[in-house]
């Protein structure tokens, strides 16, 4: 979730502006107008003049310039400062919608809410359900480290033993004295069950289905590669992906859905198809989706448990694409004409 957003203006007297009233910084990071000049001037005169990201000192800066809009003498910068493990781009069209949203407010006489806007940001940042605030807590370092701390009898953060006691990860007793049980936590990427289901029972589009076999198949291996690394080892990469709201409600649909459309996703999460595909690329790159042509499915989920699943669904997708559907029909083919 990033950290604050702020517009600077351009006035054609005054020149770059940083009004007090167009920022808003959830924590104590200043924005100067030094660094306000900085990023109007990287956008005016770079060879990307709209949507820039961008490390100016200590700050990770996602930012869309309005440039010269016709019929208005409006010109803006809207930026937003993002954690450090943020990517930029997967704002780039909310950035470049409230550009255009802000511009023709501003032509009409209106005055920017910049609290609104981050508001809006927080509704689409906001947890989806228990296992994504599951996801979200032991995503963070913190967390691993409080584990530790509780299991040596130590204290830790109020806010952090409360999520931990939420979700059932800790429960505490108390018998003359406090202590914690801990629970014992696996993390690991699985086949998912929704694709599996969906190829045996014939139910994926017969112009993929060739494909997506085996994209699936290919996951799987690379799967039985790291496993063991990966469930040794703490598991805050594999779960990053998902702590972004957008690519879990992707996750979440497809894992229920199987292959689905992209236009269905758009639908589904209300957010531009550029966006949806974005984070698509964003979950392929982690083997948990992938797309072809106009469909989305799934790859591999994350599972959260303490037992590892059953490795017999790996033959059942191995089995279904051993004879692909084109095989098929070209030893009818063959045996029609022997008779």
């Amino acid at each position: 979730m990033p950290k604050g957003i702020f517009i600077t203006y351009f006035d054609a007297v005054e020149g770059v502006m940083l009004k007090p009233e167009y920022t808003y910084i959830i924590d104590k990071t200043e924005i100067t107008n030094s660094l306000a000049q900085q990023l109007y001037f990287a956008h005016s005169t770079g060879e990307t003049k709209e949507y820039l990201e961008i490390k100016m000192g200590n700050l990770k800066i996602s930012s869309y310039y309005s440039g010269m809009v016709p019929k208005s003498s409006n010109q803006i910068c809207i930026a937003l400062v993002l954690e450090e493990k943020e990517i930029g781009v997967a704002y780039k069209e909310f950035l470049k919608t409230k550009a255009i949203e802000i511009i023709k407010l501003l032509d009409n006489g209106g005055k920017i809410k910049i609290q609104e806007i981050y508001k809006e940001l927080e509704k689409r940042e906001k947890t989806v359900d228990r296992t994504h605030l599951m996801i979200r807590v032991l995503a963070d370092e913190e967390t691993w480290k409080s584990l530790a701390a509780l299991r040596e009898g130590k204290t830790v953060s109020p806010l952090t033993l409360s999520n931990l006691k939420r979700l059932e990860l800790v429960s505490e007793k108390r018998n003359g004295e406090t202590k914690f049980e801990i629970m014992k936590i696996k993390i690991f990427k699985a086949p998912s069950n929704s694709i599996i289901e969906d190829l045996e029972k014939g139910k994926v589009p017969p112009n993929i289905m060739s494909e997506v076999g085996q994209k699936v198949t290919n996951a799987i291996d690379e799967l039985q590669r790291q496993i063991r690394q990966e469930m040794e080892e703490r598991p805050i990469d594999i779960l990053e992906p998902l702590v972004n709201s957008t690519n879990y409600q992707i996750i979440k649909i497809l894992e229920e859905e199987g292959i689905t459309s992209i236009k269905n996703l758009v639908r589904r999460i209300g957010v531009e198809e550029e966006t949806i595909l974005f984070h698509v690329e964003q979950l392929k790159n982690h083997m948990l989706a992938d797309h072809t042509k106009e469909y989305v499915y799934p790859l591999l989920k994350v599972t959260i448990e303490t037992k590892i699943e059953e490795k017999s669904i790996i033959k059942r997708i191995k089995n279904l694409f051993k004879k692909t559907p084109q095989a098929k029909t070209s030893k009818k083919t063959k045996k029609g004409k022997n008779r």
